[in-house]
């Protein structure tokens, strides 16, 4: 299903042709919601990070991809490198190999400073772009449009103040996310969370 087709199915289905002007709105409420509700592991992605993800070569701050939500593992070399909190990433030197990298959001900082040219790898959860153009689409539109389409029903008919069916679309989508995070707690379960060290004697 691309985005057009996902406009055009949320009106039939409301029987509200008439609403096309405010379909883009509801569907972007709707991802609003799926970005704050759902953790899928379909969510995970890989990307590399290089020269030109950091100001210079000197240091080891890198810019972190848009949308990114937790760091799952970064590695140089195949070598894994140890996640860190704020306060114990500065007390490591930058001019040992590099071996800690601390999550600070938007930016992602390793210690020590990598090499020039030296490419990272990262593997990460996050949240997928909105989307925009009538032939966009994504793996959650493609594989879950009930999310989509409940979500978008959900504030379409709050729109229209039928409270009633507003309720039953956002029941609806309550029980496709909570399914899906089941699912995906499952296919964690048999791995541990790292325990990151703050600097203070312990981690979580």
């Amino acid at each position: 299903m691309t985005y057009a087709e996902l406009k055009a199915a949320v009106l039939e289905d409301a029987h509200r042709a008439n609403l096309s002007s405010k379909v883009a709105r509801f569907i972007r409420n709707a991802e609003g919601m799926i970005a704050r509700r759902l953790v899928s592991s379909e969510q995970d992605a890989t990307t590399t990070l290089t020269d030109a993800d950091r100001a210079d070569t000197e240091t080891g701050i890198y810019t972190a991809p848009s949308g990114i939500l937790v760091v799952r593992r970064i590695t140089l070399n195949d070598v894994e490198l140890v996640p860190q909190g704020p306060n114990a990433i500065r007390m490591r030197g930058g001019n040992q190999s590099p071996f800690y990298y601390c999550d600070l959001g938007t930016r992602i900082e390793v210690r020590g400073v990598p090499a020039e040219d030296a490419e990272l790898e990262l593997d990460y959860f996050g949240r997928f772009a909105a989307l925009s153009g009538d032939s966009d689409t994504n793996v959650i539109l493609t594989n879950h449009e009930a999310l989509y389409m409940h979500g978008s029903l959900h504030y379409l008919y709050r729109f229209t103040q039928n409270m009633e069916l507003a309720g039953e679309e956002l029941a609806a989508f309550d029980n496709a996310v909570d399914a899906l995070n089941e699912a995906t707690a499952r296919k964690l379960s048999a791995g541990a969370a790292p325990a990151y060290d703050f600097g203070g004697g312990g981690g979580y």
